[in-house]
């Protein structure tokens, strides 16, 4: 799975495209043209862009007009930068308040043309990691199809999800990260005792949607899930791990519609990643 930012461009002079194009492609960025609104607002809508490059001066719906209808649509969030002529400080000021992130003025440098496109990027750039929600629970169990297939007492639900580019070490942290965290309570009533002082259970439920990425328009896109073949190999591992240390595990079923039951002691709710847990 290719993790390079798509960026469209529209613009209706061909050789302006192109030579944005070059320099895109140069820094390894995955270029869309469009020769006016109608046809780059279609595209946006049928690719998952991660930046709009937009002329201002074009025949029919000029820039300004096809800022508007992007933020007023589906794709409220997608970052946008103005490329034009037009130097004035009032279009400028217009070009912000429509929504853009920056406004660069032709004809520019391409190193500071790319500069300026990384930044905007990483301000809406997103680490992925493999994640988990861990609840206290009294019991918790998983049904399928109508029939229950996994349930525990006193212990921890874990629901967990796996990015595309996690390994085994990511696994490892965030097992033995929860097998010992200390979120149940002693006998002064504060939290001191992990799952192993309880002797408590844990029921391990795969959840690729804690991947997805709601940060541009209305419908989430889980382009950092794990592919299924790492999802399952990573899943089995982060159990193994938990099981390495004698607890009593159970699991969801991968790629299957569950029913989660639980009782949520406290409620008593973490979330945890394996870069920033």
């Amino acid at each position: 799975m290719s993790n390079k930012k798509k960026i469209i461009y529209i613009e209706d002079e061909e050789d302006v495209r192109n030579a944005v194009k070059f320099i895109l492609e140069n820094e390894n960025y995955t270029f869309y043209g469009a020769a006016n609104g109608p046809e780059g607002i279609a595209k946006i809508a049928n690719y998952d862009i991660d930046l709009l490059l937009l002329d201002i001066m074009m025949p029919g719906m000029d820039g300004f007009e096809v800022c508007k209808a992007i933020k007023e649509g589906d794709n409220i969030d997608l970052p946008v930068i103005f490329i034009s002529a037009k130097a004035e400080p009032e279009d400028i000021a217009k070009g912000f308040s429509l929504g853009a992130d920056d406004y660069i003025i032709k004809p520019f440098d391409p190193e500071d043309f790319i500069d300026r496109i990384k930044k905007v990027l990483n301000k809406y750039s997103t680490h992925w990691s493999m994640k988990a929600v861990i609840q206290r629970v009294k019991k918790a169990s998983v049904v399928v199809a109508g029939k229950e297939v996994s349930a525990i007492a006193e212990g921890i639900l874990v629901l967990l999800g796996i990015a595309v580019d996690d390994t085994e070490e990511d696994s490892i942290y965030l097992a033995n990260k929860i097998f010992n965290l200390r979120i149940f309570e002693d006998e002064n009533g504060k939290l001191n005792y992990s799952l192993e002082n309880i002797l408590g259970e844990i029921l391990v439920v795969p959840q690729f949607t804690l991947l997805g990425d709601c940060s541009k328009g209305r419908r989430p896109n889980f382009n950092m899930a794990a592919a299924p073949q790492l999802g399952f190999k990573l899943f089995q591992h982060f159990c193994q791990i938990i099981q390495d240390h004698k607890i009593l595990i159970k699991k969801g079923v991968f790629r299957e519609n569950m029913l989660v039951n639980l009782a949520n002691n406290g409620p008593v709710t973490f979330i945890l990643d394996s870069k920033h847990a």
